[in-house]
């Protein structure tokens, strides 16, 4: 290798810097995380080091990656010292059998691995099992189905991975090797992808199309996906990162976004190593090198709440629409100071996603020494006064609509004119919440018509947290018949007349800013449905219309 050097503060060279084949380099990294093996990031660095053969010149591209276990030369050192009855010298020949083991992994990950005959070294040439089809799921193609399996394990031949550790030959168990780069698909995490899939087929083009009327097109857009996982779920299932970058690619309307590297944006931040490895990966499989992708695909290890803002700057975002999608299971973390300064900026928007244990008292108090803790509510919601009275109720069925009020009332004190809260529940499993920020009207009226665009025939739902006797089992859904008024809307605009006298008009104004689902478009059938119950009187003469003006009875 050029300029090889002996000293100690050498930084190394990385993959990107050695001109190692980006698919090969990608494929290693995507089986090693998958392993729960690290990846060095520069020649020379503790774990998998990838580095190439021959003597080489900067721009001089390889076609092979070498690999081996890399760790300190003290060990060799030592072990010259001691002689061959040294620990150390064991622990040298330990080497000998990880990089065997690395050998046989990458062979069975569908990787063309031979041992040069002269040095020696372990060198990657190609790629023997492909993906012929980027549209085949995960789960159906050749070396990938090796890996990735439905029952939490992967299986390696007849060695099996599952997250208790892993088996390595003989039998030999190594402990604290779990399985936690891929998991299983939750039916709330699929309804929730549906919600996005559609929302992003509008939310596209309106930011990316040129206007018509005034020819304005928008210099640069930006999605920040900040907890993007690892791409992949055991069963094959796309990540977040991947479909969003798929339904981009191929929009009904792409030969119409004109999509430029300068101009489109895409911010992918995943804080567990493995995951992110294996996420950079899986997009270079599905999509090939990302810089040859027609926009910037920024895959960022890191932490959420503090790298999203720092990233946004980096790439120039500031000053132009930005979607912040903060999609966490657990802890959302993320300060309240960046949702305002996102809600400041032009044409911006959130959705921020709740677990279902975020709002448990007693997972709360589990997690206190972690990062669920006082500092950081204060640091999410803006202040200990703003969160201590949901934290002190203590009834299970109101915690969570508490808790889901009082994150809303942060995005609207933090500058988004409009929010949605609403309970995402899957046919079976257990349930999401999500929040939704917006500054324009018409950001809300794009969520909801997504909303009821999303096929909901398995009986997925979505829920109001205002209603206390909204939509049971086998009662209407979305899809209900026109001569069918949902219960939930009926108690909702009761409780807006509770308020008092209102027109249809500000009935359909209160559901669209107000409520999780409901568009104006429904106040009329609905007061015309408390009518012929008797609930409701119409105040003006004539036909009931959106004018009319109505109260409770």
């Amino acid at each position: 290798m050029a300029d090889d050097t002996d000293t100690d503060d050498w930084p190394g060279y990385t993959p990107e810097e050695m001109n190692l084949p980006t698919e090969l380099v990608e494929r290693i990294r995507l089986v090693c995380s998958l392993l729960h093996l690290p990846v060095a990031e520069r020649h020379g660095m503790p774990g998998v080091a990838l580095g190439r053969e021959e003597v080489w010149k900067p721009g001089e591209p390889a076609d092979h990656v070498t690999v081996s276990w890399n760790v300190s030369d003290k060990l060799f050192d030592i072990a010259e010292t001691q002689g061959s009855d040294g620990r150390a010298e064991h622990l040298c020949g330990a080497i000998d059998a990880l990089e065997r083991g690395l050998v046989d992994a990458l062979r069975r990950g569908g990787l063309r691995v031979e041992r040069d005959t002269g040095t020696q070294d372990w060198k990657v040439l190609g790629i023997a099992a492909r993906w012929t089809d980027p549209s085949t799921p995960a789960h159906e193609c050749g070396w990938y189905a090796v890996f990735t399996r439905r029952a939490y394990a992967l299986t390696i031949g007849d060695q099996g991975l599952g997250q208790s550790g892993c088996r390595l030959r003989g039998g030999q168990r190594v402990q604290g090797v779990g399985m936690g780069v891929l998991w299983k698909l939750e039916p709330a995490t699929e309804a929730k992808h549906r919600l996005y899939k559609q929302y992003l087929d509008a939310w596209w083009p309106i930011f990316l199309q040129t206007s018509a009327r005034t020819g304005y097109s928008r210099p640069r857009v930006t999605l920040l996906d900040a907890f993007a996982g690892p791409g992949r779920y055991l069963g094959g299932e796309e990540g977040s990162p991947v479909f969003i970058l798929r339904k981009l690619l191929n929009h009904t309307a792409v030969d119409r976004m004109n999509l430029r590297r300068q101009r489109v944006r895409l911010i992918f931040i995943e804080k567990e190593r493995p995951r992110y490895e294996h996420l950079r990966a899986e997009l270079v499989r599905c999509f090939g090198p990302l810089e040859d992708l027609p926009v910037h695909v920024e895959v960022h290890h890191g932490e959420a709440g503090q790298d999203s803002g720092e990233l946004l700057t980096k790439l120039d975002a500031w000053g132009h629409p930005v979607l912040g999608i903060f999609d966490s299971w657990g802890n959302i973390n993320v300060p309240l100071s960046l949702m305002r300064r996102i809600a400041h900026n032009p044409s911006s928007e959130v959705i921020t996603t709740f677990g279902p244990n975020w709002f448990s008292r007693e997972q709360g108090r589990q997690m206190a020494s972690e990062e669920f803790n006082p500092e950081v509510l204060d640091m999410v919601f803006g202040g200990r006064e703003f969160w201590s009275p949901a934290d002190a109720e203590l009834r299970p069925d109101e915690r969570w609509r508490v808790w889901l009020s009082t994150y809303r009332d942060a995005l609207r004190r933090a500058g988004f004119r409009s929010q949605l809260q609403f309970r995402l529940v899957p046919r079976t499993g257990q349930p999401l919440y999500l929040v939704f920020g917006t500054g324009h009207p018409k950001g809300l009226e794009a969520m909801k018509e997504a909303m009821w665009k999303v096929d909901v025939s398995d009986g997925m739902s979505f829920k109001d947290p205002r209603t206390r006797g909204g939509v049971l089992p086998g009662q209407s859904t979305l899809f209900a018949g026109a001569d069918v008024v949902d219960p939930e809307l009926l108690e909702l605009v009761h409780q807006r007349l509770s308020q008092g006298v209102a027109t249809v008009e500000d009935i359909g104004q209160w559901l669209l800013t107000e409520t999780s689902r409901w568009l104006p478009k429904h106040a009329l059938a609905a007061v015309q449905e408390l009518r012929n119950d008797g609930v409701v009187m119409v105040l003006s003469s004539g036909k009931l219309t959106r004018k009319s003006r109505v109260s409770l009875n």
